[in-house]
């Protein structure tokens, strides 16, 4: 099990690296930005997911589905930040959570417009509730 010092250096290097590319590192990657052999960060990316924090990887696979705030899949929560959309977070809460994570940067998080028989309902957040009747 690697020290709490390597977790919290690879919990920094995965947030980062979905900052700069909108998507999780392969474990392979997180091990060559550490130093460690690639067996090494594979153990280390699932020590870091195991640790309790709302995060996972597809199963069966090393690939990182979900890291806090952000998600490596698309879902309805796109961030854009300065008018560049290339983020996913996991959830509505999440959605806002990211803009930690982007200081000082205009950022924005999207929702999802029905329409249809001449209705137009707005969903924003987790709930599945309309926000908005028009």
């Amino acid at each position: 099990m690697a020290d709490l010092e390597t977790q919290d250096r690879a919990y920094r290097n995965i947030n980062q690296y979905f900052i700069e590319r909108g998507f999780g590192p392969h474990y392979t990657e997180l091990a060559a930005d550490l130093g460690l052999p690639p067996d090494e960060g594979r153990e280390l990316l699932r020590e870091v997911i195991e640790s309790g924090i709302p995060a996972w990887q597809h199963p069966g696979t090393d690939y990182i589905v979900s890291f806090p705030p952000f998600n490596s899949m698309p879902t309805q929560y796109r961030i854009s930040v300065d008018g560049k959309q290339g983020w996913f977070a996991q959830c509505a809460f999440e959605s806002l959570a990211v803009r930690w994570h982007f200081p000082g940067q205009t950022f924005y998080h999207g929702g999802l417009l029905a329409e249809g028989q001449g209705k137009k309902v707005f969903f924003a957040g987790d709930s599945g509730s309309p926000t908005i009747w028009a």
